[in-house]
């Protein structure tokens, strides 16, 4: 897929350890790199975190509790008009807006997947807020 918001996906890779260090996100957590000069490298690195489609739905779970959590904790609400909206804002914006109508069925696939993410973020942070969870209690 060349479109959707995925690629290129910039990562960085190659640093100093000693000078630079993760930040303390619970979701996308990201190296603390302000100030450094970032030099892209050329050519593309297949990053492939899953087996199948099962483990990534596995992995997009574990992230939107995490993700829910950290936001709660923040003091953070939502509502069903904002799980509705997030939720229908992710399927455009995937297939609109940064162009996944153009990868053609997988872009569709990618876009309902980043709907289906996003609805468990919210779904999640509205049960918290609400005391329909159990994680804040362990």
């Amino acid at each position: 897929m060349r479109h959707s918001g995925w690629y290129p996906d910039r990562v960085l890779r190659l640093y100093e350890r000693a000078r630079y260090r993760y930040n303390d996100n619970l979701v996308h957590e990201s190296l603390d790199s302000l100030g450094a000069e970032v030099i892209p490298l050329t050519g593309d690195l297949l990053h492939l975190t899953c087996r199948d489609f099962a483990g990534f739905q596995q992995k997009q779970l574990a992230y939107a509790a995490a993700w829910a959590l950290e936001r709660h904790q923040k003091g953070k609400k939502t509502s069903m008009a904002g799980i509705f909206s997030h939720t229908l804002g992710a399927f455009l914006k995937t297939l609109l807006l940064r162009g996944g109508v153009l990868d053609g069925k997988q872009g569709w696939l990618l876009a309902m997947v980043n709907a289906q993410y996003t609805f468990t973020k919210y779904t999640e942070l509205w049960a918290l807020s609400h005391g329909y969870s159990e994680k804040e209690s362990s």
